[in-house]
């Protein structure tokens, strides 16, 4: 047993103490969530939606920090993919719990930050004895951008050849170095003792020299630290002898061998839902990385045992999901449609959600999603004329300071929204750069957000360092409802005073003071994504999306559209509800896709679940209504 974690054992009253500060009372841990929480061996734990992985991971790690011994040396890491998901685990620890987890010996963070802390920048530091300069996929291509045209015969012969147009996308692979198509191939793009070879690398060396690197170039170097320095995994086992990784199947095949070569000695636990793969990464890892069999959460607090028995006879890996028992039961429902009454569909999902009550419901959400957002055949476009795919989440443009500090005050309550936060500060430099008509001498334009970010990384790297750092911090101060209005406008000083050398005109003095002129703020849905329909009376909003964008969420009533993709979606996982098609082999071969975004799609709801499916594409043989499904024809 490792010794951080040799003595450690949590008592019923220890996480009675944490149930309570989670649930005050109204509920408790179930039997498997006690088990992952006391398990210290390595494991894939499998968590079903909804089961509360996140929460039970919190009450490990605040348990964790009251058992930790000062005496051990070593610390626990935590990575998950994204900052938003970094700062759920946050929230839910709590300031105290996740500035412990946040410093040191401990590590709380992405998987990228780690990579490039740990291993990227000494990487660098070390081969080229300097500073990176920009680990950054938007400032890569806009520096590779004016090099390009110095390997013009090699871009041609990719072009032609290979199909490829932008010597950005060229990476040093992980396996060697070499430039390759894919950071995770192992062949040279093309022949390495060829001109064209020799042109791209005098480029992409200049590029590295320079210190500028794409986010997957930063595995690459990692990669290359570790084959010339194995001693480095011994040492990160000693430093982060316990590991855990959330959202695991989220993760790409080179991230996860990475994180399981420098941590080969340590306790390592991942927890996910490989039937949530629809990035396609699951497969290949869960292959050396199988699902523990003792330790999993198959048991979810959002969807009813009904909607549970759904899951599990379209789930590709073979998965027990549990759902409540208690609670209203409301019959799943198929909305039958013909090729002219698809628009009708929207309609009777309205009429169904009202006459089951649930627009009464506190905080209700009503989502219809499909595959495809549009194209030549079915998509969600054919449901709702107006989906625009493009959508411009939040508006990004205000007349004053107040109006952009009410809008961000308004999107601050959403953690799905927290880019939207950032982007909105940044818009307010931009706003105050265009009243001052102060431009890009590179291109003679005024600064956008990306042009603004850019210069200010390249040409004043101290002063992006310290802004970069008070965007993190205003994003926090907003969250946390503390005024940030006085520190933004001695920063706007500050960037027209020694970036511009300029001090604020009339119409910026108007735009720091005013007060807000009553803008209506866009809380971050597209006005033409949302369908209002009304029904005895009652107006309820459904929102239209596509499922890779509500993967996360959850909602009361979820509609899921059938799109086409090379075939009709729900054509091919109706036979698996009926019961007429087996589990082949061949057949999840063939439809793994298509079972995982059903199964993210049919996993979002609460209370409602419906399908819409062409009348051509259902059998009505079947006794739908005895298998438990309400279908209503909807021409």
């Amino acid at each position: 047993m490792i010794e951080l974690i040799k003595d450690i054992a949590f008592t019923e009253q220890e996480i009675k103490v944490i149930e309570n500060l989670f649930f005050e009372g109204t509920s408790v841990f179930n039997d498997e969530q006690v088990s992952v929480i006391n398990c210290f061996s390595s494991q894939n734990i499998q968590a079903c939606p909804g089961s509360g992985k996140t929460t039970t991971l919190a009450a490990k790690l605040l348990l964790l920090k009251k058992n930790l011994s000062s005496k051990h040396k070593g610390g626990v890491c935590i990575l998950t993919h994204t900052n938003v998901a970094v700062d759920i685990i946050k929230k839910r620890l709590g300031t105290q719990a996740s500035d412990y987890y946040s410093s040191y010996p401990n590590f709380l963070g992405t998987i990228q930050s780690f990579v490039n802390k740990f291993l990227a920048v000494p990487a660098y530091k070390s081969i080229f004895k300097n500073q990176l300069t920009a680990i950054d996929d938007d400032v890569f291509y806009a520096v590779m951008a004016k090099k390009q045209h110095r390997a013009y015969k090699a871009m041609m012969y990719l072009s032609v050849n290979k199909g490829i147009d932008n010597l950005g996308a060229l990476s040093f692979n992980i396996h060697n170095f070499d430039i390759s198509a894919k950071v995770d191939d192992s062949a040279p793009v093309v022949g390495k003792h060829t001109p064209s070879y020799l042109e791209l690398e005098a480029i992409k060396t200049e590029m590295l020299e320079e210190g500028f690197m794409k986010f997957d170039e930063a595995y690459s170097l990692a990669y290359r630290y570790l084959r010339e320095h194995d001693s480095l995994v011994t040492l990160f086992s000693k430093r982060f002898p316990l590991v855990f990784l959330d959202e695991m199947q989220d993760t790409e095949e080179h991230h996860f061998e990475l994180i399981k070569n420098i941590f080969a000695t340590s306790v390592l636990q991942t927890i996910g839902d490989g039937n949530q793969d629809i990035f396609g990464h699951y497969e290949s890892i869960s292959a050396n990385w199988p699902v523990s069999e003792s330790f999993s959460i198959a048991t979810s607090s959002r969807f009813p045992n009904h909607i549970a028995m759904i899951l599990q006879k379209i789930a590709v890996e073979p998965q027990s999901v549990r759902g409540r028992n208690e609670g209203a039961f409301i019959k799943p429902c198929i909305f039958i449609f013909d090729d002219n009454s698809v628009g009708r569909v929207k309609y009777e999902f309205v009429e169904r959600i009202v006459e089951n009550g649930l627009h009464q419901k506190k905080d209700a959400v009503f989502k219809a999603v499909g595959a495809r957002k549009n194209n030549d055949g079915l998509s969600i476009t054919s449901y709702l004329a107006d989906f625009n795919k493009n959508s411009e989440k939040v508006k990004t443009y205000y007349p004053t300071l107040d109006d952009y500090l009410n809008a961000m005050d308004i999107i601050k309550n959403s953690s799905k929204n927290a880019k939207d936060l950032k982007d909105l500060l940044v818009s307010v430099f931009v706003s105050v750069l265009k009243l001052m008509k102060v431009k890009d001498r590179e291109k003679n334009r005024y600064f956008t957000s990306f042009s603004l970010e850019r210069f200010l990384k390249i040409n004043h790297p101290d002063f992006y360092v310290h802004y970069r750092k008070l965007l993190q911090k205003w994003c926090k101060d907003i969250v946390q409802g503390v005024s940030i209005k006085t520190s933004v406008n001695q920063l706007i000083s500050l960037l027209l005073e020694r970036i511009f050398e300029d001090v604020p005109n009339q119409e910026v003095l108007h735009f720091m003071e005013a007060v807000s002129e009553g803008y209506i703020y866009n809380n971050g849905t597209d006005k033409k994504n949302i369908f209002q329909g009304e029904h005895k009376n009652e107006t309820v909003e459904i929102i239209f999306d596509t499922i890779h964008s509500v993967k996360g969420e959850t909602h009361t009533a979820t509609l899921y559209l059938e799109t086409f993709t090379r075939t009709y979606d729900l054509s091919k996982l109706l036979p698996l509800l009926n019961g007429k098609q087996n589990r082949t082999k061949t057949y999840v071969t063939n439809n793994r896709n298509r079972m995982k975004l059903g199964y993210v799609a049919m996993s979002r709801p609460t209370d409602f679940l419906c399908l819409a499916v062409h009348k051509d594409r259902i059998d009505m043989n079947i006794d739908w209504n005895l298998l438990g499904y309400e279908t209503i024809v909807c021409y």
